[in-house]
Parts: C-alpha cells; structure tokens; sequence
C-alpha cells in the first residue's frame, strides 16, 4: 500500500515550537527578536507576523481526509481488521486527520448467500455495537491521533444493519450510522434499513469540523446529502461497493454543489469494484466570480491509500455568501418530500421498503417481503 494522490503524501512538518510556546511569544512581543538572529522552522502553514500585526495562533485549516481503496478479505474478519489497522497507521503517518473505508469493510462486501445454511452463518457474522473488532479501530484512532470511519455488519433484531461508526481522534464513537437506503431489489433486502441521518462534530489538527456519513446508494437519493446539509454537515463521507460510472459521479459533484458541501468516497478497487474514489469540495466558484472545477480527488482503478486535502477556509467562506444549501430553500413547497404514502404506480416496486416499519415482518424473525431462504423478494423467480 502507499499514497498515490500526486503531491498529498507528504508528512506533516515536525514543529520545533508548541503551540503555547508560540502564542507566549507573540504576546510577549519576542517573536520577530527570536527569528532575525536564529533560523527557526515553524509548523506547515504557519506565518511569521509583522510585528504589530493581529495575529491568529495556528495552523491553517486544511482537512486531509485518506481514502481507503483497498481489497478486502470477503468474510476473513480478522484479515480485514489487520489490514484495516495496518491502513490507520500509514494514513495517519501520511497526515491524515480522517481516515474512511469502503462499505461493510469488515466482511469485504461479501454478498448473501441464497442458500438457507449459508444465510445463517452469513448473518452470524454481524457484530454488535461496541464490539472487540469495532473498538479495535477506536483505540487505533486514539493511538494514532486520527478520526476513522469503519464500517461492518451490525447485530440488529431481525437482520443485520449496515453500518458506519465514527471515532474521533480520542477513539471516542460520535456517529453511528445505518444505511438508510438499502439495495432491496439485491441481497440488501436481508438487511434491516436505518432510520435517519445525522453529523457530529469533531476536533482535528485542522480545527473542529461537521462531518456526516451517507453509504453507497444512499448517495443517489438527493435527500440523503440534503437532510446530512440540514443536519450541519460541511463534509459527507461516503463508504462505497460498486462501479464509480460517470453518472455515479455526477451524482456526487452534484450533491456536493447544491449543498455547498465537501463529499468524499471511498470504494473497493478492480477488479471487484473498479475504485475510483474520489472527493469534491463543492466550492464551484472563486471569490472573483471565476468558475471552478471543485473535484479535488478522481483515483483509479488501482489499490491504494488516496489523500484529498480540504481548503476548509475556503469552503466555510463560500458558505457565508454563495446562493445554494439552505440559503433560499422554499421548504413550504416541498410537501410531497416528507409524504409517507406509497409512491405513484409507474415507480412502485414489489421489492422496495419504503418506511422503517416494513424492514421486518410481523414476528420479527425476518425480513418483510423477504423469502428466508433465498432472500429474494417473495414470489420473485431466480434469474
């Protein structure tokens, strides 16, 4: 494994000077005395102040976000949670201040089995919350200083969840999230859909940051990005399993640039889902009026650790004064968005759940609609 994003895997340079040394000096008014006689190497992006000069104490704020592109070990769990931690290492060894994996990273993306046997035990492989596996990640998270995202099959009455956590740098669990938009015309009808979407705050190198999570098809409903906005999101990070297509990543330039968020996904690379993760930042013009093209990352097929870096002064500026988000929004308008009813009759699937209550059928042994066997839609034919 190594960094392959082009000029981002560059570690971050070692201060000679504590934060609170520094801002001792400046008050004292010691700073610019210290530097002409002595060659003094300060933080990366610090800047020495005219003396006089209001100053601001501290690095600038860019978010380097790793995105894992990497093969897992189908339903070795213990593989995939040593390459998982390995992976934690060198990102943040790399300067990552957030690390994320591919969907259900814990069992690869296995797929269900149609086979009743082979079901069980595929399902016997969820975890619960808080388990050895999951917290392994949180204390690499505080060992390495470094917020990761992980993500694995969830223990949930009835059928499995899945499931994204996020540990800050502390190793603390502040996100957890379900998938709310399952694949329920493909083996994710064995699961149990999530029920919401919410951020959390955390505290990086860069500063605090919103962040918000949205798993692979999630991606293609705008309300998923729309509702993680609401929420405070400025970045959405996005676990994937499936081919990156050009539309896919219309999908995702866009909700970037019609919430005025970062978003940044990471996929499984070829041959098995093709990679090409990636990140924009949803900036689509300049203080000057100028168009921008605001992908900072498009990796490629390849495996590896890819690095997008994240100007996040710019973003929360262009925030402040840009026209898209929430800033002209007619909420009032949008009545049918939130209507609970089932869908008209040109989009109506036999196979789709469309509220929380119809993920398990009434003895709560299985999944509505669901044959146990097979997990197919019930009354379905094999293809």
């Amino acid at each position: 494994m190594g960094p392959t994003a082009p000029g981002s895997s560059t570690p971050r340079a070692e201060a000679e000077f504590g934060t609170h040394a520094l801002e001792s000096l400046v008050a004292e008014g010691r700073l610019q005395t210290m530097l002409s006689p002595m060659r003094v190497r300060l933080p990366a992006g610090w800047e020495v102040p005219s003396v006089g000069a209001a100053v601001t104490i501290g690095p600038m704020p860019e978010l380097v976000i790793a995105l894992c592109q990497l093969p897992g070990s189908g339903s070795d769990t213990r593989a995939n949670l040593d390459r998982g931690l390995a992976a934690c290492a060198e990102a943040a060894g790399n300067g990552a201040d957030v690390v994320v994996f591919p969907e259900l990273w814990q069992i690869g993306y296995t797929p269900c089995p149609e086979d009743g046997a082979d079901r069980a035990a595929w399902q016997a492989l969820a975890l619960d919350l808080g388990s050895p596996w999951e917290v392994a990640f949180g204390e690499a998270a505080r060992d390495l200083n470094v917020a990761v995202l992980i993500t694995f099959l969830e223990r949930w009455p009835g059928a499995p969840r899945n499931t994204a956590v996020l540990f800050d740098r502390r190793g603390e669990a502040v996100l957890r999230y379900a998938k709310v938009h399952t694949c329920d015309f493909s083996m994710e009808a064995a699961l149990t859909p999530g029920d919401g979407f919410d951020a959390a705050e955390i505290d990086t190198r860069a500063g605090p940051v919103k962040l918000g999570v949205m798993i692979c098809y999630d991606r293609e409903f705008p309300e998923s990005a729309r509702e993680l906005m609401l929420a405070g999101a400025e970045v959405i990070l996005v676990p994937n399993a499936c081919q990156m297509t050009e539309e896919r990543l219309g999908q995702l330039r866009a909700r970037a640039f019609e919430n005025m968020t970062a978003i940044a996904l990471a996929n499984y690379p070829a041959p098995a889902h093709g990679g090409r993760s990636c990140a924009f930042d949803g900036v689509a013009v300049l203080p000057d009026g100028t168009s921008r093209d605001h992908q900072l990352l498009l990796a490629g097929a390849e495996e590896g650790i890819h690095y997008a870096r994240l100007d996040l002064d710019l973003l929360r500026r262009y925030r402040l004064s840009e026209g898209w988000g929430d800033a002209y929004r007619k909420p009032y308008a949008y009545r049918r968005l939130a209507a609970t009813g089932p869908p008209s009759a040109v989009f109506r699937r036999a196979d789709a759940r469309h509220l929380p209550t119809a993920s398990l059928d009434a003895s709560g042994d299985g999944v509505s609609g669901v044959d146990s066997a097979s997990g197919r839609p019930a009354g379905e034919r094999p293809t």
